[in-house]
């Protein structure tokens, strides 16, 4: 289940168990790691984490809530940590 007692539906749950074996096989880089330096560059929170696919190329979107209250939607490569867009802010 995910916070606000939604829950996750099959694609939802079957992509979070692909990114977790991912990162078992050192495919791609742990979500902590690139919530922690995603921190480091612009302040604040994670509201979710969704992992996805862009093509080929694992990604993550990541809504973010800056210290100061601004909304930034990130989307991130899973297998470099490289920020690929972002919107809002």
């Amino acid at each position: 289940r995910r916070g606000g007692g939604e829950t996750v539906g099959p694609q939802a749950a079957r992509e979070q168990q692909a990114a977790r074996r991912d990162v078992q096989e050192g495919r791609i880089i742990p979500l902590p790691q690139l919530l922690a330096a995603l921190n480091r560059r612009t302040p604040g929170r994670q509201l979710d984490a969704i992992p996805d696919r862009m093509g080929d190329r694992q990604v993550y979107r990541v809504p973010w809530v800056t210290n100061d209250g601004r909304r930034i939607d990130y989307v991130i490569d899973a297998q470099t940590g490289a920020i690929l867009s972002h919107k809002g802010g």
